[in-house]
């Protein structure tokens, strides 16, 4: 939970907090009513006009809001559209902080390139005003091979040294003797940080606030990403992979929920539940009450925001590894995030017939979920066919070749040894 003293945002989340008097208009839809908004409302800004901005569908005046990122006031104006927000409200008091992707000063300039630190990214254009040695605020997305794309930069325009660089991603190779992970590649010194609100772990994403010491940033503080645990919430992102039960689903490559009995659907079912789907979901304390459908799936639209990761599954007998579990020479990471289903315990993998679901950037496969698995004759598999075999698996016949390179989820044939017979899983 974050309150007015936690001056630090988590990605994906500003908190709207007691620190003020001003009100907030809540308008859902039609502006000439009002409701009560939630608790917590977790989003981007979709638009804005005049001195009001839209969020999950609520039109909020900015009036006499303070908006601030990190500790620091800073212009309203810096509530542009894609802006990631929670808005957290107490008796109507209120306050809002942003959370970029990135920040830090602006190192080097092109035509078409921005470095913002040590990180380099493509622009399509930048303001006038934006020069080196600026700090500046960046809203990323990844575009074809995994390039980043600096969709928008923007200048905060605080005292020069107020703000920390800032920086986010899944921990991996966390040492704690050392007091380092890495973070996209990123070695991250946390010794003399301030963790805040959880633990660190392998595969919880954080947001890293401090400088860089030549390749290595030294962190000042950590936020852990985590819903908040107390009253309501709303928030909106992305369907990136659903359980094979359809009982377990991530949002935006971050968030994992859990579908329960009681769990409502609008504007849909379980069956649209779907990577690509956009949907809102109204949460009690952690207690996912609804799932409402803001659009459906779109064919391919499965990589979680700033992200080329994508869904894969497969089955077979697992090998514990140093990281995980292997299959057919296959690392598979099991961290924090990973669920065992049926009574599955880590210490009882080896050897044993498994069911693995999770996500891969192509280097890194990352187990959200593993299950007891067995050799029926048929085998559900995806992920990508690279020289006609398809997670170690070949193919007797030649019922891989049509999908040659492209990542794809097939139903095959199995005899214990070779595929035959794949095609596509309707």
């Amino acid at each position: 939970m974050k309150t007015c003293d936690t001056l630090t945002p988590l990605l994906l989340t500003l908190a709207l907090t007691a620190c003020s008097d001003d009100d907030i208009d809540g308008s859902r839809g039609n502006p000439n009513s009002t409701s009560t908004l939630p608790q917590t409302v977790i989003g981007e800004v979709s638009s804005r006009s005049g001195n009001s901005i839209t969020v999950n569908d609520y039109t909020i005046d900015l009036s006499g809001i303070r908006v601030v990122y990190q500790d620091s006031a800073v212009s309203p104006q810096l509530l542009v559209s894609g802006m990631p927000v929670v808005i957290r409200t107490t008796n109507g008091a209120s306050q809002i902080r942003l959370d970029p992707d990135l920040s830090g000063t602006v190192t080097a300039l092109s035509d078409d390139r921005i470095g913002i630190d040590n990180t380099s990214l493509m622009h399509e254009g930048l303001s006038p005003e934006i020069a080196t040695g600026d700090f500046v605020l960046a809203l990323t997305a990844s575009g074809d091979n995994g390039v980043l794309i600096a969709e928008q930069v923007l200048e905060p325009g605080t005292a020069a040294g107020s703000l920390f660089a800032e920086i986010e991603g899944r921990v991996r190779s966390l040492d704690e003797s050392a007091m380092t992970f890495v973070l996209d590649g990123i070695t991250v010194d946390f010794s003399a940080a301030v963790i805040k609100d959880g633990a660190l772990a392998d595969g919880v994403w954080v947001e890293v606030y401090g400088a860089y010491d030549g390749a290595l940033f030294s962190a000042s503080e950590v936020d852990i990403e985590r819903i908040p645990d107390d009253g309501t919430t709303e928030l909106t992102g992305t369907v990136t992979w659903v359980n094979d039960t359809a009982t377990v689903f991530e949002l935006s490559g971050i968030y994992t929920f859990e579908i329960t009995g009681s769990t409502r659907y609008e504007e849909g079912t379980s069956l649209d539940l779907r990577e690509g789907a956009v949907v809102e979901l109204t949460l009690n304390g952690e207690t996912l009450q609804e799932i409402e459908f803001e659009s459906a799936a779109t064919e391919g639209d499965a990589s979680a925001p700033n992200s080329t990761s994508r869904p894969f599954e497969l089955t077979g007998v697992a090998k514990v590894t140093a990281n995980g579990i292997g299959v057919n020479g296959f690392e598979f990471v099991i961290d924090s995030r990973t669920r065992f289903d049926e009574g599955l315990r880590q210490s009882d993998l080896d050897g044993r017939w498994l069911e693995i679901e999770g996500r891969s950037d192509g280097e890194t496969h990352s187990t959200l979920e593993a299950d007891y698995g067995d050799n029926d004759g048929e085998l559900d598999l995806r992920g990508q066919v690279i020289e006609a075999s398809l997670w170690g698996y070949s193919a007797s016949d030649n019922s891989l070749s049509p999908f040659e390179g492209q990542w794809v989820e097939l139903e095959c044939r199995f005899d214990g040894n070779s595929l035959s017979q794949c095609h596509a899983d309707d």
